[in-house]
C-alpha cells in the first residue's frame, strides 16, 4: 500500500507543472507520509523551484555585477575638489611641475636646507619670510655650523644664522638673495574641521648629499582644537598633528589653498606642530635679538562661550590694573583674533616685556581697544 502511494504523489506532482500546483491537503482525501510531524521524508525531499526562478536568478546576477562594476569605477575615479597630495600616499618628485597645483607657490618658496656640522650633515625645511631675505626653520642648528640653502634646479646659496630661540629651536637665517616668500595663513579654519585630509596637505623640502632637491608630500591631520603647552614660564598653543610623511623636520602643513599654515616643532615633540603666522612673529622678535624676556599681561582667563577669552581675574596694581576688568572678554590683541589664553600667550611668547600692546575687549556689550604695557614673565 505505501509503494502505491508514493506512485500516487508522484503522478499528482508530475501533473502539477501543468496545473501549476498540487491539490491543498483540503481538497484530496489522502495525506502523503512527509506531511506527518517528524517525517524524515519531509527533510530529504528537496524544497519545490517555482517556475521561472533560474532565470529569475540570472536577472539577479547580472544587476549585482554591474553595480560592482559601477562601484569600482566610482571608487577609482579622483575627486575634482580633492587636492592630489591629499588624496595619494608619500610621494617625492624633483619637479614642481609634478607638485599639486594648490602647492606649488608653497613648494616654490620653500628652501631645502643642507647643514654641515664637522663629519655630520643633516637636512631640513625652512620657509622664507617677508621681504624675502630671512628664512626661519623650526630645526635646530648646533653652534658653528654650517648651513646652505638650496632651491629646484641645484640653485644653492650660503646663508647666515641671525639668532634663535633656543626653547623652541627656531633659527631665523639671512639670505644673501631675495627669494620668494612663504604664502601663510591662519591655522584656525584648518583645525575647526577635525584636520580633514581633504583640505590639508604635509609638505617637506628634502635633499639627500647628492641628489638634486626634492618635494616630498602626503596627507596630513591635525587635531580638531589647538591645546596649551608650557615653554619655560610661558604658555603657548600648539596642536598635535601627524603625515604619511612621517617625521622630516620642519614638514609644512597647507591648507586647501596651498598656503602654509603649520610647522612642525621637534623641540615640542614628533607630532607636534605651531601655527605658521606664529613662527613669523617669533622670527621677527628674534631678528630684534629681544629672545631674553617674554611679555605678560598679568591676568587670568578662560573660554568665553561666545568667544575670545573671559577675563577671571587681574593681578593688583599689575600690567592691565585699570585697564582690563574681571568679566571682560578679549578678542584679540594687536588685530591678531584670540580665542584661548593659549592664544594670548603665543602672541605674549613673540613680544617682549616694556612694549605696548592694543587690546580688543568686550566690555558691558560694547567693543572697545585699550593699550597695555606688556610686563616681564615670571
Amino acid at each position: 500500500m505505501r509503494v502505491f502511494r508514493r506512485l500516487r504523489y508522484f503522478l499528482e506532482m508530475r501533473g502539477s507543472h501543468r496545473s501549476m500546483g498540487a491539490p491543498v491537503p483540503s481538497e484530496r482525501p489522502w495525506i502523503h507520509p512527509s506531511e506527518l510531524p517528524g517525517s524524515f521524508e519531509r527533510a530529504a525531499m528537496p524544497p519545490a523551484r517555482k517556475i521561472g526562478s533560474r532565470r529569475f536568478q540570472v536577472l539577479v546576477g547580472t544587476a549585482a555585477s554591474a553595480l560592482l562594476l559601477a562601484g569600482g569605477v566610482f571608487l577609482a575615479a579622483p575627486s575634482a575638489t580633492q587636492p592630489a597630495g591629499a588624496s595619494v600616499g608619500p610621494r617625492i618628485v624633483t619637479s614642481l611641475s609634478a607638485v599639486p597645483s594648490p602647492d606649488g607657490p608653497a613648494a616654490n618658496s620653500l628652501l631645502a636646507l643642507v647643514i654641515y656640522e664637522g663629519e655630520h650633515l643633516g637636512t631640513a625645511t625652512a620657509l622664507v619670510l617677508p621681504p624675502g631675505d630671512l628664512a626661519v626653520t623650526s630645526t635646530p642648528i648646533p653652534a658653528g655650523a654650517s648651513v646652505v640653502g638650496v632651491r629646484e634646479g641645484e640653485h644653492t646659496m650660503p646663508l647666515s644664522v641671525v639668532g634663535s630661540d633656543p626653547l623652541l629651536g627656531v633659527t631665523v637665517l639671512r639670505l644673501h638673495d631675495s627669494e620668494p616668500i612663504t604664502p601663510t595663513s591662519s591655522l584656525a579654519p584648518a583645525v575647526s574641521t577635525g584636520g580633514a585630509p581633504l583640505t590639508l596637505t604635509a609638505l617637506a623640502a628634502v635633499r639627500g648629499v647628492v641628489t638634486p632637491m626634492q618635494f616630498e608630500y602626503a596627507a596630513a591631520y591635525l587635531a580638531s582644537a589647538e591645546t596649551p603647552t608650557t615653554i619655560g614660564n610661558s604658555q603657548i598653543a600648539m596642536t598635535s598633528g601627524t603625515s604619511l610623511i612621517g617625521d622630516i623636520a620642519g614638514t609644512v602643513v597647507l591648507n586647501g589653498q596651498g598656503r602654509a599654515v603649520a610647522v612642525s616643532v621637534p623641540a615640542l615633540g614628533a607630532h607636534a606642530f605651531v601655527s605658521a603666522t606664529f613662527l613669523e612673529l617669533l622670527a621677527q622678535r628674534i631678528v630684534l635679538g629681544n629672545t631674553g624676556d617674554h611679555g605678560w599681561l598679568q591676568l587670568e582667563g578662560s573660554v568665553a562661550p561666545s568667544g575670545g577669552t573671559r577675563v577671571v581675574a587681574v593681578a593688583y596694581r599689575g600690567a592691565s590694573w585699570g585697564a582690563i576688568r574681571p568679566g571682560d572678554t578679549i578678542i584679540a590683541i594687536n588685530s591678531m583674533p584670540v580665542r584661548t589664553m593659549a592664544d594670548i600667550g603665543s602672541i605674549l611668547y613673540t613680544s617682549s616685556a616694556g612694549l605696548p600692546v592694543v587690546l580688543t575687549v568686550v566690555h558691558h556689550g560694547h567693543v572697545r581697544n585699550v593699550t597695555v604695557t606688556l610686563a616681564a614673565s615670571p
